[in-house]
């Protein structure tokens, strides 16, 4: 009995942290010919945070050593909605994107060197829109500015594509330095607090 109960708490104790996470739905602005409104007929919501963890392998000379030497960082960023013509109601949201990334490189003297910590920002521009089968999709691009010391470029222009599947995000990252031959590829999880309603 007594594990039951445990058991019991812990699901309301999830249930609620979920019940927390789901931002209500806003007024509908435009009534869809055919089914309910999605989260793209309803009034825009001004902010949505989103928190993440990134995954990267800067600073690794071999391709194969990558699964090895493959590091973790986190941020946090915010997408802030920008109006577009009506024409685009019921499909798609325009936003400015802004955050803080702390995120580990390799780099030192003697290869595979050791890992350090690094501060930056990657402005930009981002659509978000919707998939079939509960998926919503972001993509976008801008600019990335190593806040701190670094042993490599320290600026250069990103694009992003991502999925949404109930605010759970999972998204690539593509980098590439002006003038360098060298690309890199970024992953991120994360979660934004965005509506769900479809």
């Amino acid at each position: 009995m007594k594990g039951a109960c445990f058991k019991y708490k812990n699901a309301l104790w999830l249930w609620g942290i979920l019940v927390l996470a789901c931002r209500s739905p806003q007024p509908v602005v435009e009534q869809p010919k055919h089914g309910g409104p999605t989260e793209f007929h309803r009034q825009p919501v001004k902010y949505i945070p989103i928190a993440y963890l990134n995954f990267n392998s800067r600073g690794v000379d071999d391709r194969d050593h990558v699964p090895w030497y493959r590091s973790m960082g986190f941020g946090l960023g915010l997408f802030i909605h920008q109006e577009m013509s009506w024409m685009w109601t019921g499909h798609k949201f325009l936003y400015y994107y802004i955050d803080i990334d702390y995120s580990r490189e390799m780099s030192g003297g003697v290869y595979p060197y050791r890992s350090r910590g690094v501060l930056s920002t990657y402005p930009g521009l981002y659509i978000r829109t919707y998939l079939p089968w509960l998926f919503k999709i972001h993509y976008g691009g801008g600019m990335l500015l190593r806040l701190t010391q670094t042993s490599y470029d320290r600026w250069g222009l990103y694009g992003q594509v991502g999925l949404e599947f109930f605010g759970f995000t999972w998204s690539t990252l593509f980098l590439a330095h002006p003038g360098q031959s060298n690309w890199e590829r970024e992953y991120r999880i994360g979660y934004m607090y965005a509506p769900i309603r479809w």
